[in-house]
């Protein structure tokens, strides 16, 4: 824990799970709690008591349970793993708008971990602030906790109000299956409509209506051992008040080392002003900052955020080749492009030159550019021919007055062509390259038997292997035209070499160089996947890198997927994959529409572009199955998505990027083949994503306009053809008009068997719910099976072609 200044001072109640304070009193006092899975009134007991002073909130919890002996509490570190304990959960909208909020987690023993919710609770972020304070309490037919969450660390949101949001959450983990209940309206969770209200006693929300921005690096150097920085904060002011606050600044070190500033500020009503503090650090890394505004012994303020205090005079980022730093066997590249970054102050490198070098592995000079004139960035390309196969190094040297101020260097690789097998790598525009070809790869999560499967019309599927049955399958595959995609290790492989481990054991090494080595030449293999979900597994991203690192050292040929269920894993993991395929499931539900709505995957798809750093290719693992049927579901009001509803998730995925379609799941008492909307409408599907790949993969982007936010559209260029695809992201009637880039008279409506006429470059649509339309100007594109006719084939068998919400 990162206490501050004021932090945990003041509170009034002493820490032990026992409510025998005076302030317990007068409480507000909820048991009404709901299951999460039958949204009935749950029939174990729970008690929350809540209250506050000018400084805190409190909650009380009294958690019945007549199986004290299974309880569960293992977890033994501040972590958001205490979810799989017997544990509850407090969620916190404190500026009331139903859009974001806070979300804490506490085990029987006070084991704490906490999350920010934004995007109505779709989407978690990281929260560092572990500035509050439980205590758990064990007797022979209860347990209980008692939680202090200051006023001054929810500072996420806008401002606090006076009356605010909020819901409780129970995990009992002492049955099977495991119960989760509620306080939220039916049982609902992280759904911030369904929180309930109440109103603070005694508070001014006006005391902590002030914000301090993120940290800012102003400046960073290094000298006989000791880091200097200098970092800043701008301090907001909102209020009709003018204020003086004391400001509390703490660096803390990897190592725990801290250095402490202060200082006094004034800032008047409906201002900002700026807070700049100097450091000398002993130790270089990633360091927390920790923050606290307060007025007089009332801390009003308090943050945590992290700041990098590593100081790299010089980086150099190689953006062409474009992947892995490597030029494969069919790219024929005439330049070596790179971008040179100078952490330095202008006056530093101010009269420099930069030389930028390539160099074979013998040290022979390729190409040499010099830069006289040199900025903080400085883009550089550099000529070269034909390179032979080898591994090559590219330098940037910075010098001033004759002597050497900066120097970085990368690797490059040029790589021959594959002795057996495919050739699988990523280009600039994030497409997948296979063999020369660009691919838009449609794959299922599935078993035998695959001829089935190959009948959709994907490209292949995901297979787990074993020493046994890796050849053997990758045969079969092959003779149904299917490709693999090929998950080393899954289950108890994957917790025996990566869970609880920081490094790869010699055993791993062993049966990773075992598979890899095995079936990298073969040609039905696509690429690989790394690990499914691991951020709900707790793995290091330390481990989940080497592990890339040493399957990429194998075979340089084919790529790899990690699956994220949340922006936190994508954030976390980003580095140990080349493709990013989260699973963002939009959860419909029996008797109504997206639990988490369309927007949920765009959102999520943009978080991984941002988390890729533009550098990966983005992919989307759809929800082509029925939750509501997987063996003991916890979620039984769950449904499998109509036809239209899965038109709508996977269309909606090209137009944010997405070039990788992962599909769970085929062969299974909950999967595909058993309902006729998927059935029958996937291969649909399939089929005009197929028939679009060529231009949604190499045509021109361009910018098309809807008069209405709720439809989104991606505009391709391609061969001297418009393809426009757009899609209604709500579950309701949208007459829009779109707007395209150039002139046009005609459009063919694919899947439609309509033709548009368009004047002045706009014509108007209809959309139903979550409906989507694709247009193009190539009048004679061969014509699909019109939709009326899939609804007929959908509706016949009994299945969802659409719905009335």
């Amino acid at each position: 824990m990162v206490v501050s200044k004021g932090i945990g001072s003041n509170m009034a109640i002493y820490l032990d799970g026992k409510f025998d304070e005076p302030i317990w009193k007068n409480a507000q006092v909820h048991t009404d709690f709901f299951s999460l899975a039958t949204h009935k009134e749950s029939e174990i007991s729970t008690k929350v008591q809540i209250t506050n002073d000018e400084n805190y909130i409190y909650f009380g919890v009294i958690c019945e349970e007549p199986f004290m002996s299974n309880l569960k509490n293992s977890v033994r570190e501040n972590i958001l793993k205490v979810y799989g304990d017997d544990s509850i959960e407090i969620m916190l909208d404190v500026d009331g708008d139903g859009i974001d909020f806070h979300h804490f987690l506490v085990n029987v023993s006070g084991y704490r971990g906490q999350e920010f919710r934004k995007e109505k609770g779709n989407v978690a972020i990281i929260w560092e602030n572990g500035n509050w304070f439980a205590e758990g309490h064990r007797d022979q037919d209860k347990w209980t906790v008692e939680i202090a969450i200051p006023f001054a660390i929810l500072n996420n949101e806008k401002s606090i109000s006076e009356t605010i949001a909020f819901n409780v959450a129970r995990n009992r983990r002492t049955v099977s299956p495991r119960e989760e209940m509620s306080l939220g309206e039916k049982g609902e969770f992280l759904v911030p409509e369904a929180f309930r209200k109440i109103r603070l006693k005694n508070f001014d929300p006006e005391v902590f209506q002030c914000r301090v921005s993120n940290p800012r690096l102003e400046k960073i150097f290094e000298k006989q051992g000791i880091t200097s920085s200098a970092i800043s904060c701008d301090i907001t002011n909102p209020t009709n008040k003018n204020r003086v606050f004391d400001v509390s600044a703490v660096i803390i070190s990897p190592s725990g080392d801290s250095w402490l500033k202060s200082s006094n500020i004034s800032v008047k009503a409906k201002t900002q002003e700026t807070v700049t503090f100097s450091y000398q650090v002993s130790q270089q890394g990633t360091h927390k900052f920790v923050i606290t505004l307060s007025e007089g012994e009332r801390m009003v303020f308090s943050s945590i955020q992290k700041v990098n205090l590593e100081f790299v005079p010089i980086t150099i980022d190689i953006y062409q080749p474009f992947y892995r730093n490597t030029i494969y066997s069919d790219q024929n590249l005439d330049q070596i492009k790179t971008k040179v970054k100078l952490n330095l102050s202008e006056q530093e490198f101010t009269g420099s030159v930069l030389t930028v070098t390539l160099q074979d592995q013998n040290g022979q000079i390729i190409a040499i550019k010099k830069l006289t004139e040199v900025s903080f960035i400085n883009n550089v390309a550099m000529s070269v021919p034909d390179l032979p196969t080898g591994r090559y190094m590219i330098s940037a040297q910075l010098e001033k007055s004759n002597q050497q101020i900066g120097f970085t260097e990368e690797t490059i690789l040029k790589l021959p062509p594959p002795a057996a097998g495919n050739q699988v790598y990523i280009d600039k525009n994030c497409n997948l390259i296979v063999n020369g070809k660009p691919t838009l790869p449609i794959v299922w999560w599935g078993v035998p038997p695959y001829e089935k499967i190959a009948k959709t019309g994907a490209d292949g599927i995901i297979v787990v292997v074993s020493k046994q049955n890796m050849v053997p399958v990758l045969e079969e595959l092959q003779k149904y035209g299917l490709m693999a995609v090929i998950a080393p290790w899954t289950g108890s492989l994957q917790e025996k070499y990566w869970l609880n481990q920081t490094t790869l054991s010699q055993e791993a090494k062993d049966s990773l160089r075992d598979i890899i080595t095995t079936i990298k030449n073969h040609p039905a293999l696509l690429c690989y996947y790394l690990v499914d979900e691991p951020e709900g597994k707790a793995y290091n991203p330390d481990i989940i890198m080497e592990t890339y690192q040493f399957i990429k050292d194998i075979d340089p040929y084919h790529p790899m997927i990690i699956c994220n269920e949340s922006v936190l894993g994508l954030q976390t993991y980003s580095k140990c994959a080349d493709m990013l395929v989260p699973d963002p499931y939009p959860a419909p539900i029996k008797k109504g529409g997206l639990k988490r709505g369309a927007t949920y995957i765009s959102l999520f798809l943009t978080e991984a572009t941002i988390a890729g750093g533009k550098k990966k290719l983005i992919g989307l693992t759809p929800e082509v199955f029925n939750a509501g049927d997987l063996p003991n579901s916890i979620n039984p009001d769950r449904r499998e998505t109509s036809f239209v509803e899965q038109r709508c998730i996977q269309f909606l995925g090209i137009v944010h990027s997405a070039k990788f379609f992962n599909y769970y799941t085929f062969n299974s008492n909950y999967g595909a083949p058993r309902y006729p909307d998927l059935r029958i409408g996937i291969p649909y599907i399939i089929k005009e994503i197929k028939v679009l790949a060529p231009s949604i993969l190499e045509g021109v982007e361009l910018v098309g306009k809807s008069s209405d936010s709720c439809i989104h559209m991606l505009v391709k260029e391609y061969h001297g053809n418009l393809y426009i695809i757009s899609v209604n992201v709500e579950k309701k009637l949208i007459s829009a008009t779109l707007t395209l880039p150039k002139e046009v008279k005609q459009l063919k409506v694919i899947s439609e068997n309509r033709i548009l006429d368009v004047c002045d470059r706009s014509f108007t649509e209809n959309f139903i719910p979550y409906g989507v339309h694709i247009y193009t100007t190539d009048i004679i594109f061969p014509d699909l099976t019109p939709l009326d006719e899939i609804a007929q084939q959908i509706r016949k068998e009994g299945g969802m072609f659409s719905l009335n919400y």
